[in-house]
C-alpha cells in the first residue's frame, strides 16, 4: 500500500516520518510511505496539485499540510483559505476520482471554545477566526465531495501529545472496510480505536 503524507516539514509530518522510520518501523514494513513538502507539491498552485497526482498514484493520502499561523491568518485570509480550503477541496476531488482514501487533519478551532467539556464530533461548529473558518471550509468541501473513503481527524489536544497515538492508529485507519463504512472513530491514548455510531460530521476524534 502506497501512502502519501503531505506537510513533511510541519510538526505532525516530521513526527510521523520519525516514528515510521524509527525503531518501530517493522510495524509499517508493508506500507510504502512517501513524505512531501512544498518543494514537491505547492498547495498555493492548483495546477501543480493536479500535475502531481496526474503523475503519481497513491492508495492513501494523509493530509498534514495546513496554514497554521493563527494570528497571521487574520491579515492573510486569501493565503489561509487557499491552503486550508481550496487546495483541500482539490485533493478531495482527485482522491474521489482516483479512488484514493483520504485522511485529513483538522482542528478544534472550528468550534468557539466556550464549551466546558471536550468537543465531540457532532457539536455545532462556530469558528471565531480566519484559521478556524478556513479549516471548517476544508472539512465541508471533503464531506460534500467524498461520500466514502474519507476520515477527518479532529485534534482536541495539543498535537505533540497525540502524535504517537495517531501514528499507532494509522494501520487500522487504513483498513478499507473501516474507511468505506465512514464511521466516527475515537483514538485513545494507547493507540486503540473504538467505533462509535456515525455522526453528522463523520470524524475520527483524537481524544485525551
Amino acid at each position: 500500500m502506497k501512502i502519501l503524507v503531505t506537510g513533511k516539514n510541519g510538526q505532525l509530518g516530521k513526527s510521523i516520518q520519525k516514528i515510521v522510520d524509527g525503531k518501530n518501523k517493522q510495524k509499517f514494513k508493508s506500507y510504502d510511505f512517501v513524505f512531501i513538502g512544498r518543494n514537491e507539491l505547492d498547495f498555493f498552485n492548483i495546477s501543480d496539485i493536479n500535475y502531481f497526482f496526474d503523475n503519481n498514484y497513491f492508495d492513501v493520502v494523509i493530509n498534514c499540510a495546513a496554514y497554521t499561523q493563527v494570528d497571521q491568518a487574520e491579515s492573510d485570509e486569501k493565503k489561509a483559505n487557499l491552503i486550508n480550503h481550496i487546495a483541500v477541496k482539490e485533493i478531495a476531488k482527485i482522491s474521489k476520482k482516483n479512488n484514493m482514501n483520504l485522511i485529513h487533519i483538522s482542528t478544534d478551532f472550528v468550534f468557539d471554545g466556550l464549551n466546558k467539556r471536550p468537543y465531540c464530533e457532532n457539536d455545532k461548529t462556530l469558528p471565531l477566526n480566519v484559521y478556524g473558518k478556513t479549516k471548517l471550509a476544508g472539512e465541508r468541501a471533503i464531506l460534500s465531495i467524498m461520500e466514502f473513503n474519507a476520515i477527518i481527524l479532529l485534534s482536541v489536544v495539543p498535537v505533540a501529545k497525540i502524535i504517537p497515538f495517531f501514528v499507532a492508529a494509522i494501520p487500522p485507519l487504513l483498513n478499507v472496510p473501516i474507511l468505506n463504512s465512514f464511521p466516527s472513530l475515537t483514538i485513545f491514548p494507547n493507540g486503540t480505536l473504538q467505533s462509535i455510531e456515525p455522526v453528522s460530521r463523520s470524524y475520527a476524534t483524537i481524544s485525551p
